[in-house]
């Protein structure tokens, strides 16, 4: 009789990984579009003309919190360095229909996986209020790759935002 020595590996259904995703980038969308309207960005330079605002450290501390909600073992990197306080709210699994995950994305080992946030784009075109040309930007790395476009503002309009580009890549 053997003694396991190492932990089973924890699966993740990418479906459920890109439906989270996708809604943690509707709700970051939110959090920068609030902090526009608010008027106070609190911008600060990283060096060499490289801003960052109160949105996206907001909107990554809210991104990344959802998905460590759900997988705490989740690797991500994100661009700001920033305290991740815990969240009360549940990622929205369903925002990506199940039903269309390929088979070898639906038992993923969380081991294999390393999510990408920027949490938004094109932070110095914010701060110009071109929030046009700004995006949260999520990718997810495995032996296939995910990724997600939320463009925060559509045809003017500040109070939607538009999942405008989505892609599920196999080998």
């Amino acid at each position: 009789q053997f003694t396991r020595l190492t932990k089973p590996m924890a699966k993740v259904n990418g479906g459920e990984l890109l439906g989270a995703c996708i809604d943690a980038a509707e709700r970051a969308g939110g959090i920068i579009r609030d902090v526009w309207k608010s008027g106070q960005l609190d911008t600060k330079d990283k060096g060499g003309d490289d801003p960052f605002t109160k949105a996206d450290v907001e909107s990554q501390q809210l991104i990344v919190a959802l998905l460590q909600k759900r997988w705490p073992n989740l690797p991500i990197i994100g661009e700001e360095d920033c305290i991740i306080p815990p969240t009360d709210l549940d990622p929205q699994l369903q925002k990506f229909d199940a039903s269309q995950t390929p088979n070898d994305l639906k038992e993923m080992h969380l081991e294999d996986i390393c999510v990408f946030v920027d949490p938004l784009d094109a932070t110095k075109e914010f701060t110009l209020g071109n929030l046009e040309a700004c995006m949260s930007l999520i990718g997810i790395g495995y032996k296939v790759w995910s990724s997600l476009v939320n463009q925060l503002v559509r045809e003017n309009q500040l109070e939607e935002s538009c999942i405008n580009r989505l892609s599920m890549m196999g080998e």
